[in-house]
């Protein structure tokens, strides 16, 4: 963007080697530039010269003086701690005058309220309420590049933009979108935390400065004030906060309304308009994407229903990455043209790009979801499932559509994957496919009590017969549908935990995102009934349990860094003591009474006594050095690693075998899991073998089904569960 053009009122984060410098207001912008952020051109009067450009001169309006959110800014006088005066901390200086104020003793820039409400260092800061502390230059670029790497790959942000605002005194980034950039960043960032126990604030404060910011931006919504306020909604949902990051979501939902970024005309600007207005636009789209993508991605249940209806959107889906980078114009492609795809002259498929991809499969699964934590949606459809016009064989269809219509390049292989980890979109590139598997799996779990009786051994007791269907008026399914919904269902789970094995063992656990995390319980889930009951899914049932043991190993990696993991850590390893029809019962009725996700609702949010944040702050390991970018694994776990052996210490290796770090002896260490031992490939199955090749958990951990290491047969392991009922397996024939 042009280096004189203004930005969002906010802080100007710049080197820390420069003096303070003074700005002041610009000169009036119109409605439109000051909600795209560019530069308002004109001769003191409307129209300017964007609007005249892209057509829209008549409605260039530029609103009278006192309605803007710094000219209506309380003025507060900040209340200055009680110091002696030898003091150097960051309240001892706090209201000096600007030649005498720099950066502070740990070098992060500083904002200081005066009594007009304006910070004597930044004129332009619309805080007026309480001392700033950021963090240094270097932490701030190193939080940017965090988010970039393990955040949103297919980021809203343009990152040659954000980091040349920040460097440039001159230009100004709001001080809510630094900090919640940093609230998300922290936990992958020893120096940040390190930062905050250098300043005495508690790991929450980057979020909690973030949210009170947010809340005074309310009276006018800006574009970064609705960015920020999703990335506080992430930092909230991964750390076991869900109500308030589904609240905070909202308000940034209902900001991108406001602003329009909606509509395509909001957006709109000619094909020959420079190169930083063209990326000002796909930043603005870009962002109203990002929250359709986490709304179809966390809404679920009767509680949580979905915020944006796709009816009332005329944006354009967002361009392919280089498009972005490099400002340069795209074809438009729209969301309700999902089974109208645009092909090249030879009839392939052409590549609209990763993000537009992620739209729509997003989208899929957020149907999928509704339906399966809606059981009056379930109980009140028009059609049974095995008809063609039902919802279900509708979204199926739309599943199996979404992945054979995708270009190669965006087809799923390890070929690909690897290309797309080269180029530093491997998350991006696996979470579409990990969604799409999530949303196969999804559909058919509601009709598990179906499946689980079409699929029971005579001797179980079981019988189709004893369910209540809506449908059984309209019709049977053929003899086989049930069967086959069944096997879908626990192949598309095992193509899951596939995708995900490849990206871990790729990546080094590196860039595991909460919602792929989620996928990951699901799939594990899922196939936890095939272990248990073995009759479910004999097809791969020697491949199971080491699918579902390796799942909760990369679940375990998370708690670190994504609390939220913890609780779905937890409930893979209790124990099942149900008979099976009423353990199938029993989730569904929990999908519906408490959404899919499976997030605790305690302070702690899984009971555990610790919360992210304690782990986050026992960590005092140096921080990251300079010039070390933080999207490699080893810096990006340097946290991680430090917080899970802080909170428990776990027991020493088993004998004769490696530490778990040393299981990539060619890459780097990824965090380890408490009370693990590491992983063995399971051998060819044969007749009678020993399981033990199986555990992945040391001796003092409580395995999902008990214990499958002893002397005992698989199947004489099942017979020890308490409470539950024992089949023949293989059945036997009648």
């Amino acid at each position: 963007m042009d280096p004189q053009s203004p930005a969002t009122v906010g802080l100007a984060v710049g080197p820390l080697h420069t003096a303070p410098i003074h700005t002041k207001r610009g000169s009036v912008a119109c409605k439109r530039c000051r909600r795209a952020k560019t530069k308002c051109l004109h001769a003191g009067k409307p129209p300017c010269r964007s609007c005249s450009e892209a057509g829209l001169a008549a409605t260039c309006v530029f609103p009278p003086k006192g309605t803007s959110f710094i000219d209506r800014a309380p003025s507060r006088r900040v209340k200055r701690e009680p110091t002696d005066g030898n003091a150097s901390g960051p309240s001892s200086r706090a209201l000096s005058g600007p030649s005498e104020q720099g950066p502070s003793d740990n070098g992060s820039p500083r904002v200081a309220a005066n009594g007009r409400g304006e910070s004597r260092e930044w004129s332009n800061s619309p805080i007026g309420t309480v001392e700033e502390i950021l963090p240094p230059q270097e932490l701030i670029e190193e939080a940017c590049d965090i988010f970039f790497v393990r955040i949103n790959q297919c980021a809203f942000l343009h990152k040659p933009t954000l980091i040349a605002r920040l460097r440039n005194p001159a230009r100004v980034v709001s001080p809510v979108l630094v900090y919640a950039i940093c609230a998300v960043a922290y936990r992958f960032s020893p120096g940040l935390v390190q930062f905050c126990g250098s300043c005495k604030r508690p790991p929450s404060y980057f979020g909690e400065r973030g949210r009170a910011l947010l809340f005074e931006a309310l009276g006018e919504p800006t574009l970064e004030a609705c960015q920020a306020a999703y990335l506080l909604g992430i930092a909230d949902w991964g750390a076991c906060k869900g109500k308030r990051s589904w609240m905070i979501m909202g308000i940034a939902a209902r900001m991108a309304f406001l602003l329009g970024l909606h509509k395509e005309e909001t957006h709109a600007v000619p094909p020959t308009a420079p190169r930083d207005h063209i990326i000002a636009a796909e930043e603005a789209r870009r962002t109203f994407w990002t929250l359709y993508v986490n709304d179809r991605s966390s809404s679920s249940g009767g509680c949580r229903p979905s915020a944006i209806l796709a009816s009332e959107v005329s944006a354009r889906l967002p361009c392919d990455e280089d498009s972005f980078a490099f400002g340069t114009p795209t074809p438009p492609y729209y969301l309700q043209e999902f089974h109208n795809p645009p092909l090249a002259t030879n009839g392939s498929p052409v590549d609209m790009g990763m993000m537009a991809y992620m739209v729509q499969v997003s989208e899929l699964w957020g149907r999928a979801a509704r339906r399966a934590c809606n059981s009056d949606r379930l109980q009140k459809e028009k059609y049974p499932p095995w008809d063609i016009q039902s919802e279900y064989s509708i979204l199926k269809a739309d599943l199996g559509y979404w992945k054979n219509q995708l270009p190669g390049r965006q087809q799923y292989s390890r070929g690909n994957l690897s290309v797309y980890y080269q180029r530093g979109l491997e998350t991006a590139f696996t979470w579409n496919h990990v969604v799409h598997k999530a949303a196969e799996v999804i559909l058919r779990r509601a009709y598990l009590p179906y499946i689980i009786r079409a699929l029971a051994p005579e001797t179980s007791g079981l019988s189709l017969d004893s369910l209540d269907a809506p449908w059984q008026g309209d019709g049977t399914p053929a003899p086989h549908f049930w069967v086959q919904c069944g096997k879908e269902m626990f192949y598309a789970a095992i193509d899951l935990l596939t995708v995900v094995m490849d990206f871990t063992t790729m990546t080094h656990y590196s860039g595991l995102s909460p919602h792929l995390g989620f996928s990951t319980f699901l799939g594990a889930a899922t196939l936890m009934y095939a272990w248990r009951w073995p009759w479910l899914f004999p097809e791969r049932s020697v491949e199971v349990p080491q699918l579902v043991l390796a799942s909760t190993d990369i679940l375990a990696t998370m708690t670190p860094t994504w609390p939220m993991a913890r609780h779905w850590v937890k409930l893979l390893r209790r124990p099942v003591g149900k008979r099976i029809d009423e353990a199938v019962q029993d989730e569904i009725a929990t999908d519906q009474r408490e959404g899919i996700y499976r997030q605790a609702t305690s302070l702690d949010e899984d009971g555990s006594g610790h919360s992210g944040d304690e782990m986050a702050m026992s960590v005092s390991g140096p921080r990251s050095p300079n010039g070390t970018s933080p999207g490699t694994p080893g810096a990006l776990h340097t946290l991680a690693m430090a917080a899970a052996e802080s909170v428990v210490e776990g027991p020493p290796p088993l004998q004769g075998q490696p530490p778990l770090g040393m299981i990539h002896p060619s890459g780097p260490v990824h965090p380890p899991m408490v009370h693990m031992a590491a992983h063995v490939p399971p051998p060819p199955h044969q007749q009678g073998q020993d399981f033990a090749s199986y555990s992945l958990l040391g001796p003092h951990s409580e395995m999902p089904f008990g214990d499958p290491s002893g002397h005992q047969s698989f199947n004489d392991v099942l017979a020890f569960m308490e409470g539950a009922e024992q089949w023949p397996y293989p059945p036997q024939a009648s």
